[in-house]
């Protein structure tokens, strides 16, 4: 009896450690963790509740690289994109769209009324602010950036394109909107006058900011130069328009997005649209210069020439010089160097 009684209590024992091997071993099949059971013995990492609004990402019908997606869909960081004025913004905000980022597209990825972004404050706390608590993955700024930049809670993205073509483009917009609203009565500027009365180095003066804001025309100095490239370093992703199709794959690899590049939207297409004549050697070259040096530092990046081994082109050199010791002579006195700026849209 005695003997039954201690092979009884074996055996149980025996069922117990054979119960609690499988149980536990069910539990790393599945991926869970006992110790989500007990609160107290949870890790102190908050990096999650910091970001109650991510969502576990499902691979898309005919997806290649799901290791990939999947991995990149559990980071934290919000994606900024500065959106330069006819720089293919309108395409990367619908490319976010398409992978299932959480997007304003009505809003074209603009968050704030005022197109800058985010938190509705220049300082570095509102970044972090918003980044916690935004509802949306995916954010534009197509105003002037804040001097606060966040690249613990954000991954920034800016798409380069050569400063003059974006001028000439930035003018064909204002060509078609007039149109579109006046008709027979609309007055369409000359390209010559439009861009006089335009703020010198445009997509410069968006990713120097806060700081740009009020500089006088041509007056930007080598200090604000360098303040600006080294912001610009701070980008993860510097795309250029003109090769769009070559560099988007890189990006979208990084982001776990699809590889396919979309095709870049061409909105100066217009039925019964003609543009007044220009002439595209009427230029200043003081008009884009900063805008060509940073152009330049984005293509040395994406040919893997890093900052420490990086230097200008002497032409590049040369331009920048003339600009810094020639452009107060010009004796502008706000950005635009006129009693009104041309129109913007």
């Amino acid at each position: 009896m005695e003997l039954a009684a201690k092979d009884d209590k074996k055996h149980r024992f025996c069922s117990r450690r054979t119960f609690l091997f499988f149980f536990f071993l069910f539990l790393v099949v599945i991926g869970s963790s006992p110790l989500g059971w007990f609160p107290n013995l949870q890790s102190t990492d908050t990096s999650v509740s910091l970001y109650p609004h991510q969502i576990p990402y499902k691979p898309l019908p005919g997806d290649k690289n799901d290791t990939i997606l999947s991995s990149m869909r559990r980071q934290r960081k919000l994606l900024f994109f500065l959106h330069i004025h006819k720089s293919g913004g309108s395409t990367m905000c619908g490319a976010a769209s398409l992978n299932r980022l959480r997007v304003d597209k009505r809003h074209n990825c603009n968050v704030q009324k005022d197109q800058r972004c985010c938190g509705l404050a220049d300082t570095l706390e509102a970044q972090q602010k918003f980044a916690a608590k935004s509802f949306y993955r995916f954010v534009a700024n197509e105003g002037d950036m804040y001097e606060a930049m966040d690249p613990e809670h954000y991954i920034y993205i800016v798409v380069l394109r050569k400063s003059r073509d974006r001028y000439l483009s930035h003018w064909k917009h204002v060509c078609r909107e007039l149109q579109k609203s006046q008709r027979e009565q609309a007055v369409l500027p000359k390209f010559a006058a439009w861009w006089q009365a335009q703020p010198d180095n445009w997509s410069f003066r968006k990713i120097c900011g806060t700081r740009c804001q009020t500089v006088p025309k041509f007056q930007i100095t080598r200090e604000i130069f360098d303040y600006a490239l080294n912001r610009l370093r701070l980008f993860d992703h510097i795309l250029l328009l003109e090769h769009w199709e070559t560099m988007y794959p890189a990006m979208a690899q990084s982001l776990g997005w699809k590889l396919s590049a979309p095709k870049v939207q061409n909105s100066a297409i217009m039925e019964n649209m003609t543009y007044p004549a220009f002439d595209r050697n009427d230029w200043d070259p003081f008009m884009s210069v900063l805008d060509d040096a940073l152009y330049e530092y984005g293509v040395a990046r994406y040919r893997g020439i890093f900052d420490d081994t990086f230097a200008f082109s002497k032409k590049t050199t040369q331009m920048l010089e003339l600009y810094f010791s020639g452009g107060s002579e010009r004796g502008c006195e706000n950005p635009c160097c006129a009693d009104s700026c041309s129109k913007y849209r």
